[in-house]
């Protein structure tokens, strides 16, 4: 009866662990009245807690299978022969290998947390397999989950031009991009960048470090890794022609700093380079009240601006 009632929640959690990965909807959802009830600053937090619910239930389903195994003395041949067990097996092996990724989320192997996140694919495939009643739960997240992937694909995911790319200082590089058209961002929001000379298949997460009322668009990246290590070497190269370079996007989309338009006063603090939301939410409303744009609109009437960092040279760029 445990095992069922764990397995239960496991399926719940299986499935819904898909909704909060949905970005083109959420950054669209973003921006209406809905996300006043909506946690949507929250996607990434509620995302992170259902994972480890999939693995606290993970746990509790397998223990409560194996007391019934032992407790029926069932021999180990006639296992190898279930189909249950074996897929069962097959399941806990998988979320092993994620969680050995999970421990790279951040720092210089994250290609590992992306590479093994991909198994999660697998592994729902696996589940619904191993558990006679997962098809009930699954239809609706992964339709949603398709249907949000595939306009992502269309609509999100371009080729664009690389206009300049230059090394600053403190181990940071500034990559300047062609707007795209119909390339419309709130300040703060975010893309997912892709540079073939560097990588054909490693995406990375970066705020749009530019208003969006310029004509084009640019990120600041920290040498913090291999792939950014890559493109800081890469933009020190002498000779280098960025009109030879090319880039794939896939955004942008919304953060919790692109709703900061809607404030009447602002408070802005950011450390070291998590600033690069703000310099957008600064120059978005005076180029919006400038008088000779024909879509002037009103500023926010005041902006308090602190950045805190620890390394002096950072304020050169």
């Amino acid at each position: 009866l445990l095992a069922r009632g764990f397995g239960a929640c496991l399926n719940l959690n299986v499935a819904l662990i898909l909704l909060p990965v949905m970005r083109s909807l959420w950054t669209r959802m973003r921006h209406l009245p809905v996300a006043r009830v909506v946690p949507v600053d929250s996607l990434t937090d509620m995302h992170r807690g259902i994972g480890w619910a999939i693995v606290l239930f993970s746990l509790l389903h397998t223990a409560a299978h194996a007391y019934n195994y032992w407790d029926k003395g069932t021999a180990p041949a006639r296992l190898l022969n279930n189909p249950a067990f074996l897929t069962g097996v097959l399941a806990v092996v998988i979320l092993i290998v994620m969680l050995w990724g999970v421990a790279y989320r951040s720092g210089r192997r994250r290609e590992r947390f992306s590479g093994t996140h991909i198994f999660y694919g697998a592994f729902m495939l696996v589940i619904l397999v191993h558990g006679p009643r997962f098809w009930m739960w699954l239809p609706l997240p992964a339709v949603l989950y398709g249907l949000d992937g595939v306009f992502r694909s269309i609509f999100r995911t371009r080729r664009v031009k690389v206009l300049a790319m230059k090394a600053l200082s403190d181990g940071v590089t500034l990559v300047r991009f062609a707007k795209p058209k119909r390339f419309n961002f709130y300040p703060g929001d975010y893309l997912r960048l892709c540079v073939p000379a560097i990588s054909r298949w490693q995406w990375h997460p970066f705020t749009i470090s530019a208003s969006p009322e310029s004509d084009h668009f640019e990120v600041h990246v920290r040498n913090s890794g291999d792939w950014s290590g890559a493109l800081h070497n890469l933009s020190r190269k002498r000779g280098l022609d960025p009109a030879t370079l090319s880039a794939r996007i896939d955004g942008p989309y919304g953060a919790p700093t692109s709703r900061i338009y809607r404030s009447p006063v602002a408070v802005i603090i950011a450390g070291d380079l998590g600033l690069t939301p703000f310099p957008t939410a600064l120059e978005s409303p005076a180029q919006r009240a400038n008088p000779r744009r024909e879509t002037a609109r009103k500023p926010a009437p005041v902006m308090y601006y602190h950045w805190l960092t620890p390394h002096r040279i950072s304020y050169n760029w």
